[in-house]
């Protein structure tokens, strides 16, 4: 009693106990040739079988548990026996039942509880932790690796001794049912020899698309959805050709593990014009299903990230309102030297660049104090600085000036705060009228500002900040210092001269304050680590607009954008005129998520930043359109510039593009756009100066 009492205290145990003891009784019947008793079979048939096939089921399974030689003994044991497809297939479906699950999963039911999601899985990871006695998790948990390479000898050997000697001819669904076991036995580079020997030896009769589409099911369940593709793309040498069937439960594979991008690969494989085995209504629903499962998995991550992020962000903003605050409060109580010193140690410390709302309370403050000279030593830093004050701020230092009789502006000074003054009125009511933003601060770089000089209004509508960069073309001068920082959602004017020549890029995840010699500070389209180029051109791989400036408005100038030398952020161009030719759109996805592996740029965190261009990546004559390639008639589009081009049409994918996406256009104001709103979708403006 106390033994039975405490078996049943511990279930695992016991039911191991009892399946022993049946087993033991099973073996002993079995081979009792007195027994003539039919006794009901323990590894009984899932289908209806007669008595005859039961014994000979429960026989070969008896000999694979005593570890005995499929051998003529074996042979002559088997009376009267009478192989058929379904005696075959059960005693192989019957390998993984009791060979390849613990004693405790044998005859369990299936649970109900949320389960982790599966996981690809790594067999030499695994095969190295059961040596060091590391518990293994996901499906081949609590398996006995003696055990499974007992059953999967045994199954190997019983399904060519049962050729052998008694005759029996494979068919395919015989050779399936070998397939998978050697599949769920993870034994594949077996299963790989097994299926080309069958193919071979009838000549595909016995592997059809049907026996590969069902080992990918089952990979796919084992969590080896990597060998599961490989499977799929193996059919070819095969002699199979896959189906939707077969589409659809690799993409289902694909999907169970969170690999949706390879899964849509496939599924625009086969949306493809004219394609073979088109989706049907179960690919879909494979997608939605999974889908809505991985969003439910993912959606708090997602809430945590974001959460962060906008905690970051408004910590942020909190020190730069602060700063401010801080600056007025010092002007409002006449502690102006305090606001100053403030002021100073915020340009010293790189917390930020001083703009016209940090320079005009300080300046309002040194004038009502009757510091006027100072007053205008700041207004003339605040110009030099690239920004322009307030018309009011202006007109207050120049009466306070006057007031005193101290000199007022030079003229060519005066003439260009007022010009930026204009400009800054200008854009203002452009800001609000069109994109409704709040934009605080607009700069004015690249020198003098001339009534005929062209503007362009750069905005980062990406949702992390950029580093614009601009290269002049021999002979042209540099304009906004070659480069500057615009925070996401912000946008900033520059001028250019009417005959600028050059190219205009962001650089991205950018880090000025780094020592190191050998790492760019930038993790695309670096310039020499600085934040400006000063005429230097940004290291590849890196989005291009590339303008030629006419002096003459009633010629057109040109402008595109290039991939030639790779992609890191999609770009639109659009001008003031209403002219439907006048605009360069985005691109109709993100090209550094179906980036190839080959093209990659990884930053740190092994995430894509940038994809290169043939060229870049393999400095090939060929892809980079020289030397014997050096003309149009031999250097053609490759499968790279062809995927670049289906993803931004509207942009030069290689050197001889045909028709050249070049713009002609007549205006003197575009708006260059850093992550458009939607992916190819434009959004063209209306100016209303």
């Amino acid at each position: 009693m106390v033994m039975i009492y405490s078996l049943l205290k511990k279930p695992k145990i016991f039911i191991f106990f009892r399946f022993h003891h049946q087993l033991q009784f099973h073996i002993s019947s079995l081979s009792s040739p007195s027994s003539t008793q039919y006794q009901k079979p323990l590894f009984s048939s899932s289908s209806s079988q007669d008595h005859s096939s039961s014994l000979i089921v429960n026989h070969i399974l008896t000999a694979i548990l005593e570890n005995r030689s499929f051998d003529s003994q074996l042979t002559s044991s088997i009376s009267n026996p009478q192989w058929t497809v379904g005696t075959v297939c059960e005693v192989l479906r019957s390998i993984p039942r009791y060979f390849f699950q613990s004693c405790e999963s044998i005859g369990r039911q299936k649970g109900f509880r949320h389960r982790t999601p599966l996981k690809q899985r790594n067999l030499k990871q695994e095969s190295e932790h059961i040596e060091k006695g590391i518990h293994v998790l996901g499906p081949g948990a609590y398996r006995d690796p003696m055990k499974v390479k007992l059953g999967l000898d045994k199954a190997l050997e019983f399904y060519y001794w049962v050729e052998t000697q008694f005759g029996f001819t494979h068919t395919e669904i015989t050779c399936r049912e070998m397939s998978i076991v050697l599949a769920k036995g993870n034994r594949l580079n077996v299963l790989w020899d097994f299926l080309k020997e069958m193919e071979r030896k009838s000549n595909g009769l016995l592997v059809t698309t049907t026996t590969v589409t069902c080992l990918i099911k089952v990979l796919g369940e084992e969590g080896l959805v990597n060998e599961a593709l490989a499977a799929f793309y193996r059919m070819k040498q095969l002699h199979c050709r896959p189906d939707v069937y077969a589409y659809n439960t690799i993409i289902g594979a694909l999907c169970r593990i969170g690999k949706f991008r390879k899964a849509r690969f496939l599924l625009e494989q086969m949306e493809l014009p004219g394609f073979r085995c088109p989706p049907d209504t179960f690919t879909y629903t494979i997608f939605i299903s999974f889908y809505c499962n991985y969003s439910l998995q993912t959606s708090c991550k997602k809430a945590i990230r974001r959460r962060l992020w906008e905690a970051n962000h408004i910590i942020e903003r909190a020190l730069e309102l602060f700063d401010d605050m801080l600056k007025k409060y010092y002007s409002a109580v006449n502690e102006i030297d305090k606001a100053v010193e403030m002021m100073r140690k915020m340009k010293l410390m790189n917390h930020g660049k001083p703009t016209t709302s940090s320079y005009t309370p300080i300046i309002h403050a040194l004038c009502e104090a009757g510091r006027v000279l100072e007053a205008r030593d700041f207004l003339v830093e605040l110009v030099d600085g690239g920004s322009f004050p307030r018309e009011y701020t202006a007109k207050l230092v120049r009466d306070a000036l006057k007031s005193t009789g101290e000199t007022v502006f030079e003229d060519e000074l005066w003439r260009k705060i007022e010009e930026g003054i204009k400009i800054r009125q200008r854009f203002v009511v452009f800001s609000e009228s069109h994109f409704n933003s709040n934009t605080s601060d607009l700069f004015l770089n690249a020198g003098h500002a001339e009534g005929n000089a062209v503007t362009f209004h750069v905005r980062n509508k990406c949702p992390f900040p950029l580093w614009p960069a601009t290269a002049s073309n021999a002979g042209h001068p540099v304009i906004a210092d070659g480069g500057f920082f615009l925070p996401s959602g912000q946008t900033k004017l520059i001028q250019a001269p009417p005959t600028w020549n050059g190219r205009i890029w962001a650089r991205t995840g950018c880090d000025f304050t780094s020592t190191s010699n050998t790492k760019p500070c930038c993790e695309t389209g670096d310039c020499g680590g600085k934040i400006a180029c000063n005429g230097n051109i940004g290291l590849p791989p890196a989005t291009l607009v590339q303008v030629s400036l006419q002096p003459d408005t009633s010629k057109p100038s040109f402008y595109d954008v290039s991939l030639v030398d790779g992609y890191n952020v999609p770009i639109s161009v659009s001008a003031k005129s209403k002219a439907s030719n006048c605009y360069i759109g985005g691109c109709v996805k993100d090209l550094n998520k179906i980036c190839p592996r080959e093209l990659q740029v990884l930053n740190g965190d092994g995430q894509v930043v940038a994809c290169k261009s043939a060229c870049l990546a393999f400095n090939h004559d060929m892809f980079c359109c020289r030397n014997a390639y050096g003309n149009p008639d031999k250097c053609k589009p490759n499968m790279y510039s062809n995927m670049f081009k289906e993803v931004c049409p509207s942009y030069y994918s290689y050197a001889f593009d045909s028709p050249p996406p070049l713009v002609s256009c007549t205006a003197d104001v575009f708006i260059i756009t850093f992550c458009p709103n939607k992916w190819g979708v434009l959004n063209t403006f209306q100016f209303r100066y």
